[in-house]
């Protein structure tokens, strides 16, 4: 074998011990030897341990771990992981993540195999509670479940856990028998999901074809926040993969899972020594609104060579979920940047703005 089938992108962080969990778990897989893993430790404080990591080379096609010389941050970080892809395939893998059933990865790309016009297997997850407060909100201990499909629920051995979306609720749009899933139906359901309406999994549970993913601009192609905007917006640049997730849904059909193989972890150590020095906590705007916006103008140039007005309705109508919390010269200049030039939809941006301010003025 010449050639890896998939890879799999780690962006890491600090901790060590969440890692190596997440690789004992890709060693299990059944085609462990066709993954070529890729590990980006960005300039963590506490570096990654070079030898417990490289320790699983001989599981997998291959094994490579890369400490960056600065701090990338989250998106960048991802961004350059997906440029060292040179498979069919690739997913990214949080590292304080892990999978909970050894066949993901080869059904997943059966299913993508099967059907050219998938641009995304779309895997169900459930969620980790995480850490434990007191009454202060202090991190006090760290719990980790063990967790088994029971038909229709999850069980778990420790503590309650939560799904991370239902595919078989019937106030999701659009799902077939065999849980293919139109793009436009697609994007209708992830701007509509809520705690009643779940639907967003984790990123670990999505497995791409990287032709489709390069079709459209690649991961954290320009459709996304630049990096010299989020400091102008003084916003954290992170949220990346909802926007691809819309902007492939322009043009390609996603297949869902139904029962759960991820488990998202939830590890302050995995991105900060502390968690509350996320830098996200300390913004006062929230990246997605800026994030959808653009993407909307994006898709509104035909970028996509097919404007979904659907679609860019759909984005709006997020942002002004989120309100313009924040309103600077800097985001004024934004917003008129990117407003569409066709009519109809640059008064569906203008309708947006409006709402948006509206939200939070005074």
């Amino acid at each position: 074998m010449n050639r890896a089938l998939i890879s799999i992108l780690i962006p890491a962080y600090n901790n060590t011990r969440s890692l190596i969990r997440a690789l004992e778990t890709l060693a299990e897989q059944t085609i462990s030897k066709q993954l070529l893993i890729i590990v980006s430790d960005d300039h963590s404080p506490c570096p990654i341990y070079r030898d417990e990591v490289i320790a699983f080379k001989s599981f997998f096609f291959d094994l490579k771990l890369i400490r960056q010389n600065v701090n990338l941050g989250v998106l960048s970080n991802k961004e350059w992981l997906f440029n060292q892809v040179n498979t069919d395939f690739f997913a990214f893998m949080e590292h304080d993540d892990w999978l909970i059933r050894n066949d993901f990865y080869e059904r997943a790309i059966n299913y993508l195999k099967e059907d050219q016009q998938l641009c995304c297997f779309y895997g169900n997850a459930v969620t980790e509670p995480g850490w434990i407060t007191d009454e202060n909100g202090i991190l006090s201990s760290f719990v980790i479940g063990t967790y088994r499909w029971a038909g229709e629920k999850i069980e778990c051995v420790e503590h309650v856990a939560k799904f991370g979306y239902y595919i078989n609720q019937s106030s999701l749009k659009g799902i077939k028998e065999n849980l293919i899933m139109q793009g436009q139906d697609f994007a209708y359901n992830l701007s509509k999901s809520n705690a009643s309406i779940p639907f967003v999994s984790s990123q670990s549970a999505l497995v791409f074809s990287t032709f489709h993913v390069r079709n459209i601009g690649g991961f954290g192609g320009s459709y996304t926040i630049s990096l010299a905007e989020s400091r102008a917006l003084d916003i954290y640049r992170e949220e990346e993969h909802f926007g691809l997730l819309y902007l492939l849904a322009s043009r390609f059909k996603f297949k869902l899972e139904e029962t759960p193989s991820i488990t998202r972890g939830w590890d302050p150590k995995s991105f900060s020594r502390n968690f509350t020095e996320h830098p996200a906590k300390f913004m006062k705007q929230d990246c997605a609104f800026y994030a959808y916006y653009k993407l909307a103008w994006f898709i509104s140039n035909g970028f996509t060579q097919n404007i979904d007005k659907e679609v860019i309705r759909l984005l709006y109508s997020f942002c002004i979920r989120i309100g313009l919390v924040v309103q600077t010269d800097a985001s004024q200049n934004f917003l008129e940047s990117y407003l569409p030039a066709e009519q109809e939809i640059k008064e569906m941006a203008q309708y947006t703005i409006n709402r948006a301010k509206k939200r939070f003025s005074s």
